[in-house]
């Protein structure tokens, strides 16, 4: 150690420092998922609390999805001599590790070290480089995609991929001769969760029966575990932030999940921020607040995963205060992007509008002028992909959505009476037949389900408070696909949209007040049979939305999107081309602009309703004609695009 110090010392030089960044992706993702509600599994202790697990496999039916974002940039700090000579990179991705063989690895961050010195200094021109791949924020993170099936992606293939990604970067950064430096360093303390007396009585009995060997199962290394918390109850969790000219590093001594990363990001006062775990030490993982409760191996306390639930949001706290105070100035706020259909949802003016944009809990933020606030329960994780659109939140900013396993979304807000509406997003994570009820969406005296073993699998269910009838839908729901769902009231009358179309039309008695003093999303009144999966864009109002108003909303979401994530929209016959030839009173007329969700059909617009069939190698909703003679207002023209199969019409 003191050779390499010297060494730096004597090789001390002026230089410049540049920095960028850029996404990747496809090399990281998060391996904790969330277990259906009739698989939960069991702790170390014999307790039934393990709602999440790390590396679920791939396509794992009794898992549902994960329980927190990735942070997919790939962030590459070079310095070089003044006069280009490359000295050193440095780059950070939030990937844990890819599976170095052998007792003692430097994993694929040692192979990334001897590639990117290959592509920055090929010649050899260069000696005494230092090429370095650093952690990101990645407790919770693995270059392993479990929503597909598994790939073979070796070590050295996985770090030469990145290495390419890195070289690119370094390729469009722009140098500085000079930057302002200042720097934080802090020691947090922090408590462990101490075992509760039960737990250390059950553990001493048990370390007693191991005596001087080494224990032999999960729980015998627990139970030794719960002894070394009550002897160390505070943990000194060290914390380090840097600024070097506009760009920002934190470092913390643990194995920090990656939104934490993507809330730092958020609100640094900085433009670009790098963030570094596994840095000074290892204090073990630091999940969230809301990871904490639904269990798994990163929770069990231990000395590798011991900190205080509210670790996390303090170490937050802790960072942002630091930046705060190298750069002189206050972090920024976090603030929503409305997008062509948030815009459309808020100039409708409803009641309340939550986004769900959340990265914490528990409060929902209402998007219109009356701030609403509704509330998260326990149950919930945050920052998932949301309908992935940007009619959303605009194109430069990913939709966001929570995920809800087992918790609900409550607001204080008395039914408005014999009117009244409810749409929002949903993509349901449990199967039909699972139980009774699959999951409620809502329940606003009215109560909107999708239906279980009790009745009608699969599909949409309505009732009202204190009424027995129900009214079913016919229409299969997709799993694990964005649909759209609008309920509208007058007075008797109800009416559910799923995707812009009439899927239950009927007569339900409106609710008594006393069974409609509250709005619950994601669950009912009783919390049993909460909803399994993401919600997103909840809107509620004091009126009845229209059939065309309901489609349009589809419509707005549908720009860009692939077509199966839209809602069965037919191709719009109103533009002045389309009247036209609609005049002629033609056999037939196909628009060709379907989008696919409700099937392979090529809708006729004539009454006399010929529908066609596509054939297989035909992609939908492609850009058709771009006049406004052929579609309404603003809507886009959609095409068909041919590829060796046809269209059929008997």
């Amino acid at each position: 150690m003191v050779e390499a110090f010297r060494g730096a010392v004597d090789r001390l030089t002026p230089a410049r420092i540049g920095w960028g960044r850029a996404p990747a992706p496809d090399h990281t993702h998060t391996r904790t998922w969330i277990r259906r509600p009739d698989r939960v599994d069991t702790d170390p202790f014999g307790e039934r609390t393990v709602r999440a697990n790390m590396h679920p496999g791939h396509r794992n039916p009794d898992a549902i999805g994960p329980s927190g974002p990735p942070d997919p940039d790939l962030s590459v700090i070079a310095i070089q001599t003044r006069d280009g000579r490359p000295l050193a990179v440095l780059a950070n991705y939030a990937m844990h590790y890819h599976g170095g063989s052998g007792p003692v690895s430097s994993d694929y961050f040692g192979l990334f070290a001897e590639k990117i010195q290959r592509l920055v200094d090929p010649a050899g021109s260069a000696p005494g480089f230092v090429g370095i791949m650093s952690q990101g924020f990645s407790g919770d993170q693995h270059w392993m995609d479990y929503s597909k099936p598994a790939q073979a992606i070796s070590m050295d293939r996985y770090a030469e991929d990145l290495a390419q990604r890195a070289h690119e970067i370094c390729q469009s950064i722009a140098y500085q001769d000079w930057v302002p430096l200042a720097m934080r360093d802090r020691d947090l303390p922090l408590p462990v969760r101490m075992p509760a007396p039960e737990r250390l009585a059950w553990a001493r009995e048990k370390v007693a029966s191991i005596g001087d060997r080494l224990p032999q199962n999960i729980p015998e290394v627990y139970a030794r575990e719960q002894l070394w918390l009550e002897e160390n109850p505070i943990v000194n969790v060290k914390l380090q932030a840097l600024r070097l000219g506009e760009l920002g590093l934190t470092a913390v001594s643990g194995e920090v999940f990656a939104i934490t990363s993507l809330k730092l990001k958020a609100q640094s006062p900085l433009p670009m921020l790098v963030n570094l775990e596994l840095a000074n030490g290892e204090d073990g993982y630091v999940p969230p607040p809301e990871v904490h409760k639904l269990g798994g191996y990163n929770t069990w306390a231990c000395r590798t995963a011991c900190l205080e639930e509210q670790a996390e949001p303090k170490i937050v706290e802790t960072l942002l205060g630091m930046l705060e105070d190298v750069t002189g100035r206050p972090r920024r706020p976090l603030e929503l992007s409305h997008g062509p259909y948030a815009q459309s949802v808020l100039l409708a003016e409803p009641l309340a509008y939550w986004r769900m944009e959340e990265f914490v809990a528990p409060a929902a933020r209402d998007a219109t002028r009356h701030q609403r606030t509704a509330r998260y329960e326990d149950g919930v994780v945050f920052y998932l992909d949301g309908p992935a659109s940007p009619a959303f939140s605009g194109a430069q900013t990913d939709n966001r959505a929570p995920h809800f396993a087992g918790g609900r979304m409550m607001a204080p807000l008395p039914h408005p009476g014999e009117q009244a509406s409810v749409e929002l997003w949903f993509w349901n994570g449990l199967p039909a037949r699972i139980r009774g009820v699959t999951g409620y969406l809502f329940e606003w005296g009215d109560r909107l389900a999708i239906g279980g073993t009790n009745e009608a699998a699969g599909c949409l269910v309505l009732s009202s408070a204190g009424h027995p009838r129900t009214l079913t839908g016919t229409t299969s729901l997709p799993l694990k696909q964005w649909t759209h769902v609008a309920f509208t009231r007058d007075r008797s009358e109800v009416v559910v949209y799923v995707n812009g179309q009439p899927e239950i039309i009927g007569e339900l008695p409106p609710p008594r007040p006393a069974d409609a003093a509250s709005l619950y999303i994601g669950g009912a009144s009783e919390p049993a049979h909460s909803f399994e999966g993401k919600l997103d864009e909840v809107a509620v109002f004091d009126r009845t939305l229209g059939a065309a108003e309901v489609l349009r909303r589809v419509q707005l979401a549908a720009f860009e999107v692939p077509g199966t994530l839209l809602a069965k929209v037919p191709p719009d016959p109103s533009g002045i081309y389309s009247q036209a030839l609609l005049g002629t009173r033609p056999q037939a007329y196909w628009r060709l602009g379907e989008n696919g969700f409700g099937g392979r059909q090529a809708l006729d617009s004539t009454p006399a309703a010929r529908h066609a069939t596509y054939e297989e190698d035909i992609e939908l909703y492609d850009l058709g004609i771009p006049a406004p003679a052929f579609t309404s207002g603003q809507a886009t023209n959609h095409a068909a695009r041919f590829a060796g199969d046809g269209c059929a019409a008997s």
